[in-house]
């Protein structure tokens, strides 16, 4: 009796603890399929407030292919809004739910343009498809925004609710006072931190403290110092410059003082400049303070810079990353770089085949030679086979390291890209948009190299060179089955201080 009461307890533990898994199980279901109707209903918000329409849809797969396509070319041109690629994952699949099933089930409602979820009738769940990755979505024309970018009239924008508004011709006229003009400064007697030879940056001998009295005339200022040669950049040759404060007072009315450290010291012919210097300041100080305030403070900076810069690169990639099922290949000193499965799985029990060729880059380093400051001179050259890849084998990102050897300097400037590689699905109709390409994320960003005690920056950019691929901005396009190739150029300039 007690061995059949223990089996009767254990089977309805056994029984409580089925029917909580089970509950779980349905929750978690239920749960997901929550947060993808939520997220497909934002997205169809999204999509027809920027001119996505869903009139007269009913069935729910339109509603996803609508979801999943892009603005077409010529639409995206005049499009104002952020959107205008595929609002959700290519991938999203209906898995149908019979209306015997437990389960609860999606369905589209056309009134209401949105999805919802019941317990019964028939329905579906969402799921991914592996197999859409790399498939073509389709484009549309969507309808515009009240504003859009101008393809009528000469002005930025294009309005829906509006007529063109007419450029306006001409100049606007000013009445200008006939008000004679003084040209006097109002007195200062307040210090500042230049610390003037006189103590203070103002002087004159200011106004009456007595309201009713008649207030002083307003004294003139002495002009502000004028340099000759002007500050800038000049030829590392030049220095030191010999610089000249070429507006001096008459003797009677000022005195010129200059500062090139933390004191101020009387100007006498000229000032000489030595290679990367701090700046200069010069103040001319009125002589009799009743009759001219202080001038104020002019500064000038002087650049000696190199007429030309030679050297070398060395160049290669590293770090790929991508997919779980990333192939690559890194060969000739990391110079090239192969990512991506060219074989293609007919899925009948025949051996894969390859088609075409992989995806391929590889890069070529470039000497320089007497090259000025402010030109752009290539330091490599970038090229890009756009091949063939399947199953997710292909690389999303990949380091680019360059070395700039500069003559006379004893160690390189390090420079490392990140380059972003965009594997964009294949449309036989538009080539433009089925060309993969290359996001040289950093290649904005400033670099320094000091050549003889002075500091300079130096900025890269890249170009395509060729009639297969084309760039904008930090990007670089090759067309679908083709080979082109960018050049990464440089260019130094001074630093500024």
């Amino acid at each position: 009796m007690e061995f059949l009461c223990a089996l009767i307890v254990i089977a309805i533990l056994s029984s409580i603890s089925i029917i909580a898994v089970g509950r779980m199980v349905s929750s978690a279901k239920d749960g997901k399929l929550q947060n993808d109707v939520a997220t497909l209903n934002r997205a169809i918000k999204l999509y027809q407030a920027n001119g996505g329409s869903l009139q007269s849809v009913t069935e729910p797969q339109i509603v996803l292919n609508k979801l999943k396509s892009s603005r077409s070319r010529a639409d995206k041109a005049l499009h104002t809004g952020a959107p205008s690629g595929r609002l959700i994952d290519i991938r999203i699949v209906m898995l149908p739910v019979s209306s015997g099933s437990d389960d609860k089930r999606a369905f589209y409602d056309s009134n209401q343009r949105k999805f919802r979820i019941r317990s019964e009738g028939t329905g579906f769940t969402f799921d991914l498809d592996e197999n859409l990755n790399e498939s073509f979505t389709g484009l549309e024309d969507r309808s515009p925004g009240a504003v859009s970018y101008a393809s009528e009239s000469n002005w930025v924008w294009d309005h829906t609710t509006s007529e063109v508004p007419v450029t306006h011709l001409g100049a606007d006229v000013a009445t200008i006072s006939n008000a004679p003009d003084t040209g006097a400064i109002p007195t200062d007697t307040t210090d500042d931190d230049k610390g003037g030879p006189r103590g203070g940056d103002g002087g004159g001998s200011g106004g009456s403290d007595d309201d009713d009295s008649t207030p002083d005339p307003v004294i003139p200022q002495l002009a502000t110092p004028q340099f000759s040669p002007p500050p800038g950049n000049y030829p590392e040759t030049s220095f030191p410059l010999t610089v000249t404060i070429v507006n001096l007072p008459p003797s009677t009315n000022g005195t010129a003082y200059i500062r090139t450290g933390r004191s101020w010291t009387l100007y006498a012919d000229q000032i000489r400049v030595p290679g990367n210097s701090d700046s200069i300041e010069a103040r001319f100080v009125a002589v009799d303070p009743e009759e001219f305030q202080d001038s104020d403070i002019a500064t000038a900076i002087y650049y000696p810079i190199v007429t030309g810069v030679s050297g070398s690169s060395q160049s290669a990639f590293h770090s790929p990353s991508g997919g779980e099922n990333l192939d690559f290949e890194l060969t000739n000193s990391n110079q090239n770089f192969t990512h991506g499965s060219n074989e293609f799985d007919p899925g009948n029990g025949d051996p894969p085949v390859a088609v075409g060729l992989p995806n391929e880059m590889s890069v070529s380093s470039l000497p320089f030679q007497d090259v000025p400051p402010d030109t752009a001179f290539p330091i490599a050259n970038l090229t890009y086979y756009n091949g063939n890849s399947y199953y997710n084998s292909h690389a999303s990102s990949v380091s680019l390291n360059l070395q700039l050897q500069f003559s006379g300097q004893t160690e390189p400037l390090q420079i490392d890209i990140a380059l972003d590689l965009v594997n964009t699905p294949n449309d036989p109709t538009d080539p433009v948009a089925s060309a993969d390409y290359v996001r040289l994320l950093n290649i904005g960003e400033p670099h320094s190299i000091t050549i003889g005690g002075v500091q300079y920056d130096v900025n890269l950019s890249v170009e395509a060179t060729d009639s297969f691929g084309f760039s904008s901005s930090n990007q670089f396009h090759v067309y679908e089955g083709n080979s082109s190739t960018a050049e990464i150029s440089a260019t130094i300039t001074p630093a500024s201080n």
